[in-house]
Protein backbone atom coordinates (compact mmCIF):
# COMPACT_ATOMS: atom_id res chain seq x y z
CA UNK A 1 0.00 0.00 0.00
CA UNK A 2 2.66 2.46 0.56
CA UNK A 3 3.96 1.63 -2.88
CA UNK A 4 0.80 2.87 -3.96
CA UNK A 5 -0.08 5.85 -2.32
CA UNK A 6 3.18 7.21 -2.13
CA UNK A 7 4.04 6.42 -6.13
CA UNK A 8 7.28 4.07 -5.85
CA UNK A 9 8.40 1.87 -7.65
CA UNK A 10 5.66 2.82 -10.30
CA UNK A 11 5.42 0.03 -13.66
CA UNK A 12 2.87 2.33 -15.30
CA UNK A 13 4.60 5.69 -16.06
CA UNK A 14 2.49 8.73 -17.18
CA UNK A 15 3.06 10.50 -20.46
CA UNK A 16 0.89 13.22 -21.74
CA UNK A 17 -0.89 12.27 -24.83
CA UNK A 18 0.50 8.60 -24.03
CA UNK A 19 -2.24 5.68 -23.74
CA UNK A 20 -3.65 6.35 -20.03
CA UNK A 21 -3.67 10.01 -20.64
CA UNK A 22 -5.93 9.35 -24.11
CA UNK A 23 -8.02 7.40 -21.82
CA UNK A 24 -8.82 9.15 -19.17
CA UNK A 25 -9.74 12.44 -22.20
CA UNK A 26 -12.19 9.59 -23.46
CA UNK A 27 -13.71 8.87 -20.32
CA UNK A 28 -14.24 12.37 -19.47
CA UNK A 29 -16.39 13.08 -22.94
CA UNK A 30 -18.06 10.07 -22.15
CA UNK A 31 -19.36 11.47 -19.27
CA UNK A 32 -20.13 14.99 -21.22
CA UNK A 33 -21.78 12.83 -23.92
CA UNK A 34 -23.47 11.18 -20.96
CA UNK A 35 -24.74 13.97 -19.33
CA UNK A 36 -26.24 15.60 -22.27
CA UNK A 37 -28.37 12.52 -23.34
CA UNK A 38 -29.91 12.48 -19.90
CA UNK A 39 -30.25 15.89 -19.43
CA UNK A 40 -33.72 16.22 -19.05
CA UNK A 41 -34.45 13.46 -16.92
CA UNK A 42 -31.50 15.18 -14.23
CA UNK A 43 -33.89 18.69 -14.33
CA UNK A 44 -36.62 17.00 -13.38
CA UNK A 45 -34.97 15.18 -10.14
CA UNK A 46 -37.29 15.64 -7.13
CA UNK A 47 -35.44 17.86 -3.95
CA UNK A 48 -34.99 14.64 -1.80
CA UNK A 49 -32.70 12.93 -4.89
CA UNK A 50 -30.58 16.10 -5.77
CA UNK A 51 -29.67 16.71 -2.26
CA UNK A 52 -28.34 12.59 -2.18
CA UNK A 53 -26.80 13.59 -5.43
CA UNK A 54 -24.57 16.59 -3.95
CA UNK A 55 -23.53 14.51 -0.97
CA UNK A 56 -22.31 11.50 -2.96
CA UNK A 57 -20.28 13.98 -5.34
CA UNK A 58 -19.28 16.04 -2.40
CA UNK A 59 -18.18 13.08 -0.57
CA UNK A 60 -16.00 11.90 -3.50
CA UNK A 61 -14.53 15.09 -3.98
CA UNK A 62 -13.53 15.24 -0.16
CA UNK A 63 -12.64 12.38 0.43
CA UNK A 64 -10.30 12.07 -2.57
CA UNK A 65 -8.61 15.68 -1.16
CA UNK A 66 -8.02 14.68 2.29
CA UNK A 67 -7.30 10.98 1.71
CA UNK A 68 -3.96 12.23 -0.36
CA UNK A 69 -2.51 14.64 1.98
CA UNK A 70 -3.68 11.77 5.11
CA UNK A 71 -1.43 9.25 3.23
CA UNK A 72 1.37 11.18 3.11
CA UNK A 73 1.13 12.06 7.30
CA UNK A 74 0.49 8.70 7.59
CA UNK A 75 3.83 7.19 6.27
CA UNK A 76 5.58 10.02 7.75
CA UNK A 77 6.74 12.13 4.11
CA UNK A 78 4.27 14.89 4.58
CA UNK A 79 5.99 18.67 3.44
CA UNK A 80 3.98 21.15 3.89
CA UNK A 81 5.98 23.06 1.64
CA UNK A 82 4.98 20.71 -1.24
CA UNK A 83 1.80 19.00 0.02
CA UNK A 84 -0.63 21.72 1.53
CA UNK A 85 -3.59 22.00 -0.37
CA UNK A 86 -2.47 25.64 -1.46
CA UNK A 87 -3.04 24.72 -5.53
CA UNK A 88 -5.61 26.43 -7.60
CA UNK A 89 -7.50 23.10 -8.63
CA UNK A 90 -7.60 22.11 -4.93
CA UNK A 91 -8.45 25.22 -3.54
CA UNK A 92 -11.37 25.27 -6.53
CA UNK A 93 -12.38 21.47 -5.07
CA UNK A 94 -12.56 22.45 -1.67
CA UNK A 95 -14.89 25.35 -2.93
CA UNK A 96 -16.57 23.21 -5.35
CA UNK A 97 -17.76 21.33 -2.24
CA UNK A 98 -18.20 24.27 -0.14
CA UNK A 99 -20.75 25.25 -2.90
CA UNK A 100 -22.31 22.09 -2.53
CA UNK A 101 -22.93 22.37 1.07
CA UNK A 102 -24.49 26.08 0.33
CA UNK A 103 -26.33 25.06 -2.31
CA UNK A 104 -26.65 28.91 -3.42
CA UNK A 105 -27.38 29.11 -7.42
CA UNK A 106 -25.57 32.46 -7.78
CA UNK A 107 -22.65 31.19 -5.82
CA UNK A 108 -22.73 28.16 -8.05
CA UNK A 109 -22.45 30.01 -11.43
CA UNK A 110 -18.70 31.40 -10.40
CA UNK A 111 -17.65 28.27 -8.92
CA UNK A 112 -18.64 26.60 -12.33
CA UNK A 113 -16.25 29.00 -14.42
CA UNK A 114 -13.70 28.47 -11.26
CA UNK A 115 -14.10 25.11 -12.23
CA UNK A 116 -13.46 25.29 -16.14
CA UNK A 117 -11.22 27.49 -15.83
CA UNK A 118 -9.27 24.56 -14.79
CA UNK A 119 -9.49 22.66 -18.16
CA UNK A 120 -5.93 23.12 -19.57
CA UNK A 121 -4.53 20.86 -16.34
CA UNK A 122 -6.87 17.88 -17.96
CA UNK A 123 -5.23 18.75 -21.26
CA UNK A 124 -1.58 19.24 -19.35
CA UNK A 125 -1.48 17.17 -16.67
CA UNK A 126 1.69 17.44 -14.37
CA UNK A 127 1.74 14.07 -13.25
CA UNK A 128 4.28 11.27 -14.14
CA UNK A 129 2.40 8.14 -12.21
CA UNK A 130 -0.07 6.03 -13.71
CA UNK A 131 -2.87 3.66 -13.02
CA UNK A 132 -0.47 2.08 -10.12
CA UNK A 133 -0.32 4.74 -8.12
CA UNK A 134 -3.05 6.75 -5.98
CA UNK A 135 -1.92 9.93 -7.16
CA UNK A 136 -3.48 9.16 -11.18
CA UNK A 137 -6.66 8.32 -9.40
CA UNK A 138 -6.99 11.97 -7.18
CA UNK A 139 -5.77 13.84 -9.96
CA UNK A 140 -8.39 12.22 -12.09
CA UNK A 141 -11.07 12.99 -9.30
CA UNK A 142 -9.63 16.73 -8.59
CA UNK A 143 -9.66 17.99 -12.26
CA UNK A 144 -11.35 15.39 -14.59
CA UNK A 145 -14.42 15.00 -12.57
CA UNK A 146 -14.23 18.46 -10.87
CA UNK A 147 -15.39 19.68 -14.43
CA UNK A 148 -17.72 16.89 -15.18
CA UNK A 149 -19.19 17.59 -11.41
CA UNK A 150 -19.59 21.37 -12.80
CA UNK A 151 -21.05 20.23 -16.07
CA UNK A 152 -23.91 17.96 -13.97
CA UNK A 153 -24.87 20.40 -11.18
CA UNK A 154 -25.09 23.09 -14.16
CA UNK A 155 -27.66 20.48 -15.54
CA UNK A 156 -29.48 19.61 -12.20
CA UNK A 157 -30.07 22.74 -11.61
CA UNK A 158 -31.10 23.76 -14.98
CA UNK A 159 -28.87 27.64 -14.82
CA UNK A 160 -28.03 29.74 -17.56
CA UNK A 161 -24.66 31.28 -17.32
CA UNK A 162 -23.80 34.51 -18.07
CA UNK A 163 -20.77 36.58 -19.85
CA UNK A 164 -20.77 37.90 -16.36
CA UNK A 165 -20.57 35.57 -14.43
CA UNK A 166 -17.54 34.26 -16.84
CA UNK A 167 -15.72 37.85 -15.92
CA UNK A 168 -16.68 37.12 -12.26
CA UNK A 169 -15.18 33.74 -12.15
CA UNK A 170 -12.19 35.61 -14.19
CA UNK A 171 -11.43 38.02 -11.48
CA UNK A 172 -12.04 35.33 -8.41
CA UNK A 173 -9.81 32.97 -10.31
CA UNK A 174 -6.96 36.09 -10.42
CA UNK A 175 -6.99 36.47 -6.62
CA UNK A 176 -6.88 32.97 -5.98
CA UNK A 177 -3.42 32.65 -8.00
CA UNK A 178 -2.62 35.67 -6.95
CA UNK A 179 -2.94 34.14 -3.45
CA UNK A 180 -0.86 31.11 -4.62
CA UNK A 181 1.90 33.38 -6.39
CA UNK A 182 2.49 35.30 -3.33
CA UNK A 183 3.29 31.93 -1.54
CA UNK A 184 5.27 30.58 -3.97
CA UNK A 185 7.43 33.47 -4.42
CA UNK A 186 7.99 34.33 -0.71
CA UNK A 187 8.11 31.20 1.00
CA UNK A 188 9.72 29.09 -1.77
CA UNK A 189 6.77 26.61 -1.38
CA UNK A 190 6.10 24.54 -4.65
CA UNK A 191 2.21 24.94 -4.59
CA UNK A 192 2.02 24.62 -9.15
CA UNK A 193 -0.12 27.36 -10.81
CA UNK A 194 -0.98 26.97 -14.26
CA UNK A 195 2.18 28.66 -15.29
CA UNK A 196 4.22 25.17 -14.54
CA UNK A 197 1.34 22.76 -15.73
CA UNK A 198 2.60 22.32 -19.31
CA UNK A 199 4.71 19.30 -17.97
CA UNK A 200 8.37 18.70 -18.71
CA UNK A 201 7.82 21.90 -21.40
CA UNK A 202 7.39 25.12 -19.99
CA UNK A 203 9.88 25.96 -17.11
CA UNK A 204 9.21 26.63 -13.52
CA UNK A 205 6.53 29.61 -12.60
CA UNK A 206 9.89 31.10 -10.81
CA UNK A 207 11.63 32.13 -14.51
CA UNK A 208 8.42 34.23 -14.81
CA UNK A 209 8.19 38.11 -13.72
CA UNK A 210 4.48 38.72 -11.92
CA UNK A 211 3.45 40.72 -15.04
CA UNK A 212 4.51 38.28 -17.90
CA UNK A 213 2.98 35.64 -15.16
CA UNK A 214 -0.27 37.32 -14.79
CA UNK A 215 -0.91 37.95 -18.37
CA UNK A 216 -0.42 34.04 -19.37
CA UNK A 217 -2.84 33.14 -16.64
CA UNK A 218 -5.23 35.69 -17.77
CA UNK A 219 -5.16 34.03 -21.39
CA UNK A 220 -5.53 30.66 -20.17
CA UNK A 221 -8.21 31.80 -17.49
CA UNK A 222 -10.38 33.39 -20.47
CA UNK A 223 -9.78 30.95 -23.31
CA UNK A 224 -10.54 27.97 -20.71
CA UNK A 225 -13.76 29.76 -19.09
CA UNK A 226 -14.90 30.78 -22.78
CA UNK A 227 -14.85 27.15 -23.42
CA UNK A 228 -17.02 26.07 -19.98
CA UNK A 229 -19.18 29.23 -21.07
CA UNK A 230 -19.89 27.76 -24.39
CA UNK A 231 -20.97 24.46 -23.18
CA UNK A 232 -23.18 25.55 -20.52
CA UNK A 233 -24.52 27.36 -23.67
CA UNK A 234 -25.47 24.09 -25.68
CA UNK A 235 -26.81 22.55 -22.76
CA UNK A 236 -29.03 24.94 -21.93
CA UNK A 237 -30.20 26.23 -26.07
CA UNK A 238 -30.63 22.21 -26.31
CA UNK A 239 -33.42 22.42 -23.48
CA UNK A 240 -34.86 25.31 -24.11
CA UNK A 241 -35.59 24.25 -27.56
CA UNK A 242 -37.09 21.01 -26.39
CA UNK A 243 -38.82 22.81 -24.73
CA UNK A 244 -40.22 24.96 -27.30
CA UNK A 245 -40.94 21.92 -29.83
CA UNK A 246 -42.83 20.25 -26.84
CA UNK A 247 -45.34 23.52 -26.47
CA UNK A 248 -45.54 23.21 -30.41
Amino acid sequence: MREFFLSENMNFPFKNFGIQHIMMLIFTIICFIFIFIYRKKFTKLNIESQKKIRLIIGLIILISMLSYRISYMYYGVYDIKKHLSLYYCHIVNYIFVLSLVINNKKFYKIVYILSWISLITIVFPDISTGIDSYIFYQFFISHNLLIVFSTFMLVLNNQKIELIDLFKGIIIANFIILFTYVINFDFGTNFNTPLSIFYGTIVSIYKYTYFEGCLFLNLIALIDGMIGYLVSKVYYISSKQENKEKKL
